[in-house]
């Protein structure tokens, strides 16, 4: 929590699985990224998607457990937008909220939080899914450092 390192941290990499139910086959592929925490639109889940959003390590040396940046990684053309947080920022799983009415894959708001280790607070941010790269379109912050470890999701209830 005060961003200390304890030894060498191990790099994550990200894999995608895909079955093939009519030959009983499996075939795993590693993402070309440093990153965990894996999320896709889920509406999507069980069926083909293209967008997965992550937690990146980006700019970081080796053995250090810091991600960085959120990430979206368009899994068919291998294009990656991101924001990154900046230095001393520890980002966490953002979990992606679809817009209601709304069918197409990816369009949502991705919302998350990072540790900013220098400022000893919490960021809480809103991302437009579809444009990492322009930073949070909302971000506000807590004084006080929760626990590490946010895991969310988001129910829509009519």
């Amino acid at each position: 929590m005060r961003g200390a390192v304890n030894g060498n941290a191990p790099v994550a990499r990200v894999a995608r699985v895909r079955l093939d139910p009519a030959s009983g086959h499996a075939r795993q592929e590693e993402l070309p990224l440093d990153a965990e925490f894996p999320r896709i639109d889920p509406r999507r889940t069980g069926r083909r998607y293209r967008h997965v959003y992550l937690a990146e390590r980006v700019d970081a040396p080796l053995g250090r457990p810091l991600f960085a940046s959120v990430t979206r990684l368009d899994v068919d053309t291998g294009r990656v937008q991101r924001h990154r947080y900046g230095a001393g920022v520890l980002a966490e799983e953002h979990v992606f909220v679809p817009r209601p009415g709304s069918a197409r894959e990816g369009e949502g708001w991705l919302i998350g939080s990072a540790l900013d280790l220098q400022r000893g607070r919490l960021l809480c941010s809103v991302f437009d899914a579809e444009h990492l790269a322009d930073g949070p379109i909302a971000q506000g912050h807590l004084e006080r450092v929760m626990p590490m470890g946010l895991h969310a999701s988001f129910i829509r209830r009519t």
